[in-house]
């Protein structure tokens, strides 16, 4: 074990600066300050995080962050986000079904209707999952047209 290094741990600290070379932290080159979690790394065959694509530390200094915004992204990053959200939409159904039947069930004090409901709920567990994240996706993307075209209009970047 000792021969091949797989007992020891070998952690590697670079400053942000160096950002994308690979490392297990990385820290502000005037205050050293940890920025790890604000960097993303690229990793192969994810897409790209949507996000701010500089990272400003509190001291000030300016890094970049490894996501892209909306505005930044070439059409096939921008399809990788959107390709499942009709499919996201058309999960989003039995989740609306089983929102309807309960309801009802409430309101009418039924509990044929309050079955019928869990019963559906049960079945529909993994439309539901899609449906999150299909928005989630939406969410991200929203934020990202929020920050570039509303609250900062001119730091967005056309390509």
């Amino acid at each position: 074990m000792e021969v091949l290094g797989l007992g020891t741990q070998h952690s590697r600290s670079l400053p942000a600066s160096s950002f994308p070379e690979r490392a297990d932290r990385y820290f502000c080159d005037k205050c050293d300050g940890d920025l790890t979690s604000r960097l993303h790394q690229a990793r192969a065959h994810v897409t790209t995080p949507i996000g701010p694509s500089r990272y400003r530390c509190v001291c000030g200094e300016t890094y970049r962050s490894g996501a892209m915004e909306w505005d930044e992204m070439r059409k096939g990053e921008k399809r990788s986000y959107t390709h499942f959200l009709p499919f996201g939409a058309l999960c989003s159904i039995p989740v609306l079904g089983v929102g309807a039947f309960a309801y009802l069930g409430f309101e009418r004090h039924s509990i044929t209707l309050l079955v019928i409901a869990a019963t559906a709920a049960v079945i529909s567990a993994a439309p539901a999952v899609i449906s999150w994240l299909a928005l989630l996706s939406v969410l991200q993307i929203a934020g990202s047209i929020w920050r570039t075209r509303i609250a900062h209009p001119a730091t967005t970047k056309r390509p």
